[in-house]
């Protein structure tokens, strides 16, 4: 009984939720890079306490253009921003899509706790690419 409750519980650990897939590992930007000013976006996982400076997903929107940076298994990938694929989903969520040649990201967000001009929100980042395809829950803001 007690050789059945222990595998319970590992299995339980080793498959609760993770931050990430083993093949599209994000990580943590340790510092908001300098071209990343303005209006946009910052997320983290919503397992960690939110910090603005240390973020998995980064994007500055200026308009009608726009990119994110986001840094899979140790490599800083830039994104450009899909105005065509991006859509407000009802009047509190809102769909961003950003590509490259490699990865599709979408980040779908629900609009929290608003300020002057932004909010803090929760949502899900979903990147597909060579290594499958992961989402993970996300918070974090939105604004200029």
């Amino acid at each position: 009984m007690r050789a059945t409750q222990l595998v319970c519980i590992c299995l339980f650990f080793a498959c609760g939720d993770r931050p990430h897939s083993a093949a599209l590992r994000l990580d943590v930007f340790d510092e908001v890079p300098k071209n990343i000013e303005g209006c946009g976006d910052h997320y983290t996982y919503d397992s960690v306490e939110y910090d603005a400076a240390k973020c998995i997903f980064l994007s500055k929107l200026d308009g009608q253009t726009g990119f994110a940076l986001i840094m899979i298994n140790g490599v800083e990938e830039r994104l450009d921003w899909s105005q065509a694929e991006s859509r407000e989903l009802s009047s509190e969520r809102y769909l961003s899509v950003f590509r490259n040649e490699t990865y599709t990201v979408r980040l779908t967000t629900t609009v929290g706790k608003p300020y002057d001009e932004g909010s803090f929100n929760t949502g899900t980042l979903t990147i597909e690419g060579p290594g499958g395809s992961d989402t993970v829950n996300v918070h974090g803001e939105s604004g200029c």
